[in-house]
């Protein structure tokens, strides 16, 4: 997303732990004022805040890592990763694929959709979109995600 829209007090990965808040967080590297004027934590400053809270808790985190391959093990999985020594083959009860909002490989509307349609009648969510230039016009909203709602707002 280019925007969170989370609110700033939702709370979840501090785990009840009052130092692990993002507004402990915040506030220490900001101020406490500066979190009375936020409704949303920008996109940028949470990302700062994970990596803080990965560093502090000394999560294992991996970088350039592939998953090649994930099949059934006898009840769990077996995931084929590739790294940069080779393939790996590590056995889990669980694996979340959490591909964020590029893990379809690209931001764009569909080809098939847009190919005989003129630039300006049509935009990607992602897209710096005029909204003024659309007062007064019908238009239509295709998908079902948080940015087709926020838009079409």
């Amino acid at each position: 997303m280019k925007r969170l829209r989370t609110s700033k007090e939702v709370t979840g990965i501090d785990f009840g732990v009052p130092s692990l808040t993002v507004r402990a967080w915040y506030e220490e590297k900001f101020g406490r004022r500066a979190w009375g004027r936020i409704d949303t934590v920008p996109r940028e400053v949470w990302r700062s805040y994970l990596d803080w809270y990965r560093d502090v808790l000394d999560l294992p985190v991996e970088n350039e890592v592939e998953l090649m391959l994930i099949e059934p093990a006898n009840g769990i999985f077996l995931a084929h990763l590739r790294r940069s020594e080779g393939i790996e083959r590590v056995y889990a009860r669980k694996i979340i694929l959490a591909t964020g909002f590029e893990g379809s490989g690209r931001w764009g509307a569909p080809k098939s959709l847009v190919a005989h349609l003129s630039a300006d009648l049509y935009a990607h969510s992602a897209d710096d979109i005029d909204f003024r230039k659309l007062a007064g016009k019908r238009i239509g909203i295709l998908g079902a995600g948080a940015s087709a709602f926020d838009n079409a707002a």
